[in-house]
């Protein structure tokens, strides 16, 4: 297994169009060709190939070696396979956009939360000083004879 690439003749002639990964985790794009006889546009699917799953024991952290890759710890074995085989359910390309976690809000949500936090640490901050101010005029008041 390697990484995946696109024909890069292709790629270099910009007939390419469309990438997507398909449900069972094929890679895939439409290919525009011009037939030189018959002068006839068409277009084709290219498979570059599928992708392969990692499972990982629940609670592993898995090591990063770059930005992109990441490697299994020192002593786990991780499950291959690929989408759809029957030990992996298929891929969901789009999944964010239909499913009910709406990523984008919910870290909106978290960033009010912590304005709201943070507003009500510096309120308690602000009360607890006024507090040792009241609690000082009163002492001076009282021990001042």
């Amino acid at each position: 297994m390697g990484p995946l690439r696109m024909n890069p003749v292709d790629e270099a002639l910009g007939q390419v169009a469309e990438e997507r990964i398909e449900n069972d985790g094929s890679v895939c794009y439409m290919r525009a060709t011009l037939d030189p006889r018959t002068g006839k546009r068409r277009t084709e699917l290219v498979m570059i190939g599928r992708v392969a799953l990692a499972r990982f024991p629940a609670g592993t952290q898995a090591l990063r070696i770059d930005s992109v890759h990441v490697r299994a710890p020192r002593g786990v074995v991780p499950h291959i396979g690929m989408p759809a085989d029957g030990n992996f359910p298929m891929v969901l390309p789009h999944a964010r956009d239909v499913g009910k976690l709406d990523l984008l809000s919910g870290l909106g949500r978290l960033q009010e939360a912590y304005l709201s936090f943070e507003a009500l640490k510096s309120a308690r901050v602000a009360e607890n000083a006024n507090v040792k101010t009241t609690m000082g005029c009163l002492n001076d008041r009282f021990f001042a004879f």
